[in-house]
């Protein structure tokens, strides 16, 4: 497992588009720096992403250990208070020839899946946001972290594992215990998958999947920090922390 670096490793391709609400829109995955607490490298992170995807040339996982594949290391969906911070896993959506205001119109909606022992699970935002088992018209919400971009409209909205919760300096306890529970996340949640939709073409979907690399260990729902979905404050079943 890495010692949760910033990716730097850069490889290029387009991953996929689909005409989308009548739409030609573009839907990637990769990890990002911790928005919150490393705003400095998440900003050039998405200064690269913009570049990256206006030009067609993005890729699965650009900035992750799994470039190319559909596959994230665990400390690439995990967020803590110390340095370095952590990352976290993010969906980005490129929508070319389009303003702002047409494509606000459009209510573009976002959700985030992801497994527990077998069961899929999502967030419910209608209902304060709690982690409930996932069914067709549960999770979904509107997109809120995009801005005009080159001509056309780009955003993101991710999600990462709050580890070592109360830890706030880098200490050798808080990097164990970060270690602890970043090993921990393998083996009983094997996958996160985003998904979006522009609100008037409901049956029409883009959904992107990405597998956590197998490594054994047991699992603790410690928490789920959220960026770029409305109503974004979301608790756990156990011992929970989100920051939105």
């Amino acid at each position: 497992m890495k010692n949760a670096v910033v990716g730097v490793a850069v490889c290029l391709g387009l991953l996929g588009s689909t005409a989308l609400g009548g739409f030609d829109v573009k839907f990637y995955v990769d990890c990002a720096p911790n928005k919150y607490l490393n705003q400095a490298a998440y900003s050039s992170w998405w200064k690269d992403v913009k570049g990256h995807v206006a030009g067609g040339q993005y890729d699965l996982m650009q900035h992750g250990d799994y470039c190319g594949q559909r596959m994230i290391c665990p400390s690439e969906q995990a967020v803590y208070s110390f340095p370095p911070f952590g990352e976290r896993v993010h969906w980005v959506y490129w929508v070319p020839n389009i303003t702002v205001d047409e494509f606000t119109s459009h209510s573009m909606q976002g959700k985030m899946r992801f497994d527990y022992d077998g069961v899929t699970y999502t967030y419910d935002f209608a209902n304060g946001g709690g982690m409930v088992e996932d069914s067709p018209n549960v999770g979904w919400a509107a997109v809120t972290n995009y801005e005009a971009y080159n001509g056309g409209v780009v955003g993101t909205f991710g999600h990462a594992w709050w580890v070592a919760y109360g830890q706030y300096a880098p200490t050798e306890d808080a990097f164990a215990a970060r270690d602890a529970e970043i090993e921990g996340m393998i083996g009983h949640s094997t996958f996160a998958e985003g998904l979006i939709r522009f609100a008037a073409s409901d049956q029409q979907q883009m959904s992107i999947k990405v597998d956590v690399a197998p490594e054994p260990a047991s699992f603790v729902f410690l928490g789920t920090a959220l960026v770029g979905l409305v109503g974004s404050r979301v608790r756990s079943s156990r011992r929970a922390r989100a920051r939105s």
